[in-house]
């Protein structure tokens, strides 16, 4: 059962999403769990494994979702007699969230990308290059990037899964692939959208965005040109300034 729960919470992280895990650490008396049992609970609201079933099952699933809202583990000492279970004694439950590492896609796999992906990768996130040209994006050049994806721009966006929490960095190798990626990404949900270029490339972009419709409160959201200005010249003081502008987004959302 608790292979399951491992599993699942592997699997959880990987989607980006959050949930909460809860584990027996200590029982008084008779219990229906040992200690080591293990239960997940997922961010839609379902659960793997088992603290015990029964009373003390729904009120660690009721901690559990006020850990899920707060973000802050607890420890909880459940009386069992007193939840009217006949095996009577008490259970110690530790009750902590699960935070799945934030997800970063850059596309475009050239000069910027490179020291962008290694940087990003030390400050915390999981990282997926999406670039049509495998010369460029491949595991030699992205070592810490969980993720390599060799698809034309359009492809790759309508396959791989997106969340409110994701932070996306447009760095390719045309304007048309770039405009591309912004306009499907201003139709979703996110927390970071950057794209490179000059002001008056900028300009031009988001005017195609209004003629498309783009609601201006998106278009103003976007970060472009991208990264914070500190004189950035080279692709890895470019890349210090990304991620720079991605840990002010962080803790701006914390």
């Amino acid at each position: 059962m608790n292979e399951d729960v491992f599993r699942e919470a592997a699997d959880l992280a990987a989607r980006g999403e959050r949930g909460v895990l809860a584990i027996v650490t200590k029982t008084h008396g008779s219990g229906p769990q040992i200690v080591g049992a293990k239960l997940l609970l997922k961010q839609d609201g379902s659960f793997v494994g088992t603290v015990g079933g029964g009373a003390v099952e729904a009120e660690v699933l009721r901690v559990a979702h006020e850990v899920l809202q707060s973000g802050e583990a607890i420890f909880e000492r459940f009386d069992l007699t007193a939840l009217g279970m006949r095996c009577g004694g008490q259970m110690d439950v530790y009750v902590e969230p699960i935070h799945a590492p934030e997800r970063l896609y850059i596309y475009g796999g050239g000069h910027i990308a490179a020291p962008l992906a290694d940087m990003a990768f030390q400050i915390g996130f999981c990282v997926t290059v999406v670039d049509d040209r495998t010369k460029w994006a491949n595991r030699d050049r992205f070592t810490k990037a969980a993720q390599i994806v060799n698809k034309p721009y359009g492809d790759a966006l309508t396959e791989l899964s997106f969340s409110d929490s994701d932070y996306h960095v447009i760095v390719t190798h045309g304007h048309e692939h770039d405009q591309l990626i912004l306009e499907f990404l201003t139709q979703q949900s996110w927390r970071y959208v950057g794209m490179i270029g000059s002001r008056a490339k900028v300009a031009r972009s988001f005017e195609e965005l209004r003629k498309k419709g783009i609601d201006e409160s998106v278009i103003t959201s976007i970060h472009a040109p991208i990264g914070l200005k500190i004189g950035s010249k080279t692709p890895a003081e470019l890349a210090v300034s990304i991620c720079a502008e991605l840990i002010q987004v962080r803790h701006q959302s914390a």
